[in-house]
């Protein structure tokens, strides 16, 4: 049996514990370094801003997602099997564009079924149309002969009179020539009513063999309307907004069942969420700068909800008419809504330790080669100016930001500022 020497493996040990303590002290090092650089990091420069005249703006934030105020969801009427998808979501469609194809045999040996009853029902129709003719041609002969006879019989029986008068013929043959002279008219009088009743029964007859031929011709125009529906298509202009997670090539679809939406892509508002605190800040009406992916439209409060959810309050926004070509439904955006502004008014950049609204702050102004402390009324506090009420002339140059060593003193010369 082979032994490894214990004085190669002590020699390793140390070499390990040694390369430990070396890593540790390392990661000590970089982490110390780097929390003097953050401290080191804070901000010491000075910050010089000049009063301006301007305008004053003061906002609250809020974020959402545009919606589509029309829109029409693309609704199976027929059940199928999903064979194609032609558009996907995004692209633009206008009416009569297919978005998904469906295919269902059994639709196409319904069609076969409804042309043979068509078929069915015109061979019908024809032979209701002949026997009927068929009975008026009889009819109509028997009504013939019967006055053929009729008149026959009428020179018989003036004959048979004019012989009874002289004599020549028994009273007997008169009255049998007369009484078949009834028979005949009586028989013509149940010809014309049998015309009559067949003229009822033509049009009686005519109507069932007409009603089943639109029958058997709504049945096939019913099937061919169910086969062009396997082509799913759009019903009006705009952007297919999305389709449902289950149509996939293969899936089955039932009747009923909604396949994708399209939505107006002129026709958008803002749905956002905003604070609640904030929303009693807000009010309709009230310009909203809305963030469209770097571009920015003015749009207007539209309504504001009375509940809020999640110390959250939501609001609609009305958008311009004209905005930018990425806009669509369910795109995310954010929001300032305008809730005070200005117009014209002494300014100056907001001091990087804030102020309140309506408030008295000391700052320091320069005069010459120096600044020197004043009392200054600030008005409204906008999101990166703030108003100046008093203390102040437009031009005047004042520190935003200085070292903290230097607030004590009431006035500061140029070249400690420039230092600092």
């Amino acid at each position: 049996m082979l032994e490894v020497p214990e004085t190669e493996s002590k020699a390793r040990k140390i070499a390990v514990i040694i390369g430990a303590v070396a890593l540790v002290s390392i990661v000590m090092w970089a982490v110390t370094a780097s929390l003097d650089t953050l401290a080191n990091a804070a901000p010491q420069s000075n910050i010089v801003a000049t009063v301006e005249q301007g305008d004053v703006t003061q906002t609250v934030g809020a974020y959402g997602r545009l919606q589509a105020r029309h829109s029409s969801s693309l609704i199976a009427e027929v059940d199928g099997v999903i064979a194609a998808i032609e558009q996907f979501p995004g692209t633009a469609v206008a009416p009569g564009d297919t978005i998904v194809v469906l295919e269902n045999p059994q639709l196409q040996r319904d069609l076969e079924q409804a042309q043979l009853s068509v078929l069915e029902a015109k061979a019908n129709l024809e032979l209701v149309e002949a026997a009927l003719e068929e009975q008026r041609i009889v009819l109509l002969n028997e009504l013939e002969m019967i006055t053929t006879e009729i008149g026959l019989s009428q020179k018989e029986l003036d004959t048979k009179k004019f012989l009874s008068e002289q004599g020549l013929v028994t009273q007997l043959d008169f009255l049998r020539s007369e009484t078949n002279l009834k028979k005949s008219k009586l028989s013509h009088s149940l010809l014309q009513r049998r015309l009559k009743a067949l003229e009822r029964t033509e049009v009686a007859e005519r109507n069932m063999a007409l009603y089943k031929l639109q029958e058997a011709e709504k049945r096939l125009e019913l099937v061919n309307q169910d086969l062009a529906h396997l082509n799913v298509t759009a019903k009006r202009t705009g952007l297919l907004n999305n389709l449902q997670d289950d149509v996939k090539i293969g899936n089955p679809v039932t009747r009923g069942q909604v396949l994708a939406q399209v939505t107006d892509p002129s026709q958008l508002y803002a749905e956002l969420l905003m604070s609640a605190n904030d929303s009693q800040l807000v009010s309709s009406g009230q310009d909203v700068l809305i963030t469209i992916r770097n571009e920015t439209v003015t749009g207007s409060v539209l309504r504001i909800f009375p509940t809020a959810e999640n110390n959250q309050v939501r609001l609609d926004v009305k958008l311009p008419a004209q905005l930018p070509a990425v806009a669509r439904a369910n795109l995310d955006v954010s929001a300032k809504i305008i809730i005070a502004q200005l117009h014209d008014v002494m300014t100056v950049q907001t001091p990087t330790d804030g102020v309140e609204q309506s408030s008295h702050n000391t700052l320091f102004v320069r005069n010459d080669d120096r600044f020197i402390k004043r009392d200054v009324q600030f008005g409204l506090v906008g999101d990166t100016n703030v108003q100046i009420l008093s203390g102040l002339e437009v031009g005047d140059e004042v520190l935003l930001t200085m070292n903290p060593k230097l607030l004590k003193q009431s006035e500061i010369s140029v070249d400690d500022v420039n230092d600092e």
